[in-house]
């Protein structure tokens, strides 16, 4: 049996069960559904027009920090043109991404840390990668006004390869200060990817990205009024990978526009990666 099926059933239950003998009284649980136009996934178009995202996670302390799981789905909420892309692979709605996870975080006074697993379940084969799993480090520092955060994530399955994200987020405006009910906020955000284009010694293996080097540059505005979070992002695409908007090899766009509107509760760590 393949590590990532291995994963598909032990994943969310594993490490919680691991720990249980230090478990702390601090448990939470907590869930988010985001509605994307189109769904975006490391600057690749997975799936054209309306879609939704819905997670549901929960965790508790744990040797000063806390260990935490959760499953991530995506829903293609409308009907796809034939040149349409999805992960679904044809023109009905439906469930096109199931994702689960489990990291352990601990914060060191402004810094947070994150170590964990993640698997990426498709339902069927679209741009990119089929089901795979991936290792991941996020470290985020918290300085007044500005957010940098690293994030290394390295596919131990159907791609074997490194994938970088660098960013900083900004707040403009943020009442109440330090931690907003309301704020007005700007990021950018730059990736690279070693390893995770086509392999000529494997050419079995999947991909994400045709090339290696700089995927994608976002930039992004904005507005939160909790529970909710309103974004505007514009993409520089560089892989040929995240140009691509359309199953027609003609169709790709350097640039790319798109929103994303999320609502979360009862959130007290970063969920899915």
């Amino acid at each position: 049996m393949r590590f990532s099926n291995i994963g598909w059933w032990l994943g969310p239950w594993f490490l919680p069960a691991l720990f249980s003998a230090r478990v702390s009284a601090q448990g939470y649980v907590g869930g988010s559904v985001t509605v994307s136009v189109p769904y975006v996934w490391r600057g690749i178009e997975r799936a054209s027009d309306v879609n939704t995202q819905a997670e549901v996670y929960g965790g508790f302390g744990f040797a000063g920090g806390y260990v935490s799981s959760g499953l991530w789905a995506n829903i293609e909420l409308s009907h796809q043109h034939a040149s349409e892309l999805s992960d679904l692979g044809g023109d009905a709605p439906g469930l096109g991404e199931l994702d689960w996870w489990a990291h352990y975080s601990r914060s060191f006074g402004r810094l947070q840390t994150t170590l964990g697993l993640i698997h990426y379940g498709h339902r069927a084969a679209g741009v990119g990668a089929d089901n795979t799993a991936e290792l991941y480090a996020i470290t985020q520092i918290h300085l007044h006004q500005f957010f940098p955060k690293l994030a290394i994530f390295y596919d131990v399955d159907e791609v074997v390869g490194l994938y970088v994200e660098a960013s900083l987020e900004a707040a403009l405006i943020a009442n109440p200060y330090p931690k907003p009910k309301a704020a007005a906020l700007v990021g950018v955000q730059t990736a690279f990817n070693w390893g995770q284009e086509p392999s000529a010694q494997h050419p079995q293996q999947q991909s994400n990205f045709a090339r290696t080097g700089s995927t994608h540059t976002d930039l992004w505005i904005a507005a939160l009024v909790r529970p909710f979070r309103l974004e505007g992002h514009l993409t520089l695409n560089r892989d040929p990978r995240t140009r691509i908007v359309a199953i027609a090899p003609d169709r790709v766009r350097p640039v790319r526009f798109w929103v994303e509107l999320s609502a979360t509760v009862l959130m007290r760590h970063r969920g899915r990666p």
